[in-house]
C-alpha cells in the first residue's frame, strides 16, 4: 500500500522500480526528464510517470535516487526538495554522491522533516568518520558498496568487457558515464 518514487528511471532505476512493484506490491512513480516517451510507454505497467519532481516527492513514502551526477542533478535533493517530502518518508541515495545536499539532509532529519535515509554514496568518498550524517540514528550508511556482491562484481566485469567490444566494433557504448 506504500508508494515508491524513483528519481532516474533508466537502466538501474527501472529494475529497482520493477522489484519494488512486483516484489513488494508498491505503487511506483518515477521522475526522469531524460527518458523518452517511448521508454515511458514501455514502463507504464510498472512506473507511473511524473514530470514534476517536487510533486512526485510529495507522493512518495520511499524515494530512491538512481540518476547520474551532472550540472542538473548536483544538489537536486536540496532543502526545497526535502521540504516537499512526507514526514514519514525514507530517502535512499544509491546513485552518485553530490545529488543530495548533505547539509540540507542533516537538517531535515534532525528537524523530523523526513523519517530517515539510507546512503550508499556521499559527496566526498571515502566518507570522513566524523561526517554529521553518520551520527544520526535515522541514517543507515554503507561505504559505496551496494553492488559489491559476488554476482554484482561478475556482472560489472561482463558489462565492462561488452562495452569495450562495442566500442572496438565502432558502436557507441550502451552505458555512457558523464
Amino acid at each position: 500500500g506504500r508508494t515508491a518514487g524513483i528519481v532516474g528511471v533508466g537502466n538501474i532505476g527501472s529494475r529497482v522500480a520493477a522489484a519494488l512493484h512486483r516484489g513488494f506490491g508498491m505503487k511506483v512513480i518515477g521522475y526522469d526528464p531524460l527518458l523518452t516517451d517511448a521508454r515511458w510507454a514501455e514502463l507504464s505497467g510498472v512506473v507511473g510517470r511524473r514530470d514534476d519532481l517536487l510533486a512526485m516527492l510529495g507522493e512518495a513514502d520511499l524515494v530512491a535516487l538512481h540518476c547520474p551526477l551532472d550540472a542538473v542533478t548536483r544538489n537536486m535533493i536540496d532543502r526545497e526538495a526535502l521540504a516537499a517530502m512526507r514526514p514519514h518518508a525514507i530517502l535512499l541515495g544509491a546513485s552518485r554522491g553530490g545529488v543530495i545536499d548533505e547539509a540540507a539532509l542533516y537538517d531535515a532529519l534532525v528537524a523530523g522533516q523526513i523519517a530517515g535515509a539510507g546512503l550508499d554514496v556521499f559527496a566526498d568518498e571515502p566518507t570522513p568518520q566524523d561526517h554529521p550524517l553518520l551520527s544520526l540514528d535515522s541514517v543507515v550508511a554503507a561505504p559505496h558498496l551496494g553492488g559489491m556482491s559476488e554476482q554484482g562484481m561478475i556482472a560489472m566485469g561482463v558489462t565492462a568487457v561488452e562495452e569495450v567490444l562495442r566500442v572496438l566494433r565502432g558502436e557507441g557504448p550502451r552505458h555512457r558515464v558523464n
